[in-house]
């Protein structure tokens, strides 16, 4: 399973260079410097929470626990920023990033590889496409840059990527494990959206080149490990 995760992955990422080469000749020379350090960034990201997961727990408890503490740092500060009373945010975000540990401490690693592989896709290839043929707004109040056709083909390549992987043994359950994972993961952006919007910033931080703070790239992860984690619990205490 791992090398084939690497595998679709890296074939993947070969696509969104090609994507995005082709929308950097119609575009600004800072539009496609943008979308350059977008993608060699997440390229990183990518590579470093997949090691960490197959080869060195250690360090994926290190990251997560970093990560953990700089969304609940940013989400006072985008609190602060928009006058907003910080307590209830990070109650309500405390409770979302409790579960999400508890996913990463207690969740067998080829669990948490596929969960977050989903995310990669389903994440990568709504921008992709959605900057490539995205018309249709999503949700425009929330996140004006999100589109239909963007979320029906990240959502189209997360299938795609669970059946490379799981080789159509179970279409049903393989259907299923994804939609849960995209959805959820979609909830957690988008929430995350709503937030930055009631704060009146852009991004929760200047962290990550390309992408933000810690809250604009991890949102959906953090959301599905912790619905994740949430079921399980829920299953073993009827």
């Amino acid at each position: 399973m791992y090398l084939e995760i690497s595998i679709v992955s890296l074939l993947s990422f070969t696509i969104g260079v090609l994507a995005f080469a082709m929308l950097n000749k119609t575009s600004t020379k800072e539009k496609a410097k943008d979308r350059n350090t977008k993608l060699v960034t997440y390229f990183v990201i990518t590579t470093l929470m997949y090691v960490s997961i197959i080869f060195v727990p250690l360090l994926l408890y290190i990251l997560s626990s970093f990560l953990i503490f700089i969304a609940l740092r940013e989400l006072v500060s985008a609190s602060e920023q928009g006058s907003i009373r910080p307590l209830p945010s990070i109650m309500a975000g405390g409770i979302i990033l409790y579960f999400f540990a508890q996913f990463i401490l207690n969740t067998p690693p080829e669990n948490i590889l596929f969960i977050y592989y989903i995310i990669v896709h389903f994440d990568g290839f709504c921008q992709v496409i959605g900057e490539a043929i995205g018309r249709r707004k999503l949700i425009s109040k929330i996140s004006p840059s999100k589109t239909w056709e963007g979320f029906i083909g990240g959502y189209l390549a997360a299938i795609i990527a669970g059946f490379l992987i799981y080789k159509w043994n179970d279409p049903i359950k393989t259907m299923t494990e994804v939609s849960l994972i995209v959805f959820s993961g979609f909830l957690g952006d988008a929430l995350a959206s709503w937030y930055k919007r009631q704060c009146g910033v852009k991004n929760y931080s200047n962290l990550i080149p390309g992408h933000g703070g810690v809250l604009d790239r991890f949102d959906s992860f953090f959301m599905a490990g912790a619905i994740f984690q949430a079921i399980q619990w829920f299953y073993s205490h009827p």
